[in-house]
């Protein structure tokens, strides 16, 4: 993850200063309502994040789309997320009372996918956020997240 997600909440989705804050702000209620999280606890960083384009981060195979390209659609990625920074891990609330989670614990809310068709085709924004934690597991992590899409519905 790279960035604080200004970009991408700019460049990207368009998106003012005030509607900036008003993402973050419902981010932080999320975070409080859903896992008890209190963004100013000193064991949590809370921050925008968008991906590094550099990860390549592609959609291989879409229902209903001819892939023409065997590398598939270049897909961008910003939002809001909490990272459980403390050895010692994290004791949530919320709908999560009394779960414990690791160091490198993550959440996510007011996320974006972009999957970027090109061409004369529109570019496809799904939303997601944490329906659950994201924890580590070896070198990677587990993606816990539901998204949404207007036309398509929640998943």
């Amino acid at each position: 993850m790279g960035g604080n997600g200004m970009s991408f909440f700019k460049n990207e989705l368009g998106l003012t200063d005030q509607q900036i804050e008003n993402k973050r702000q419902s981010a932080i209620m999320f975070f409080s309502k859903r896992f008890g999280i209190d963004v100013t606890d000193t064991k949590v960083v809370f921050n925008g994040f968008e991906a590094d384009p550099a990860t390549d981060y592609r959609v291989i195979m879409m229902t209903g789309e001819e892939n023409n390209s065997s590398k598939g659609f270049p897909i961008l990625e910003g939002g809001f997320i909490v990272a459980v920074m403390d050895s010692a891990g994290l004791d949530l609330g919320g709908e999560f009372e009394g779960t414990h989670v690791p160091a490198g614990t993550v959440f996510a809310a007011e996320g974006v996918y972009i999957v970027k068709r090109g061409g004369h085709k529109k570019d496809i924004f799904i939303n997601f956020q944490s329906i659950g934690p994201n924890q580590p597991v070896g070198t990677g992590l587990v993606v816990n997240c539901e998204v949404s899409h207007p036309e398509w519905g929640k998943v």
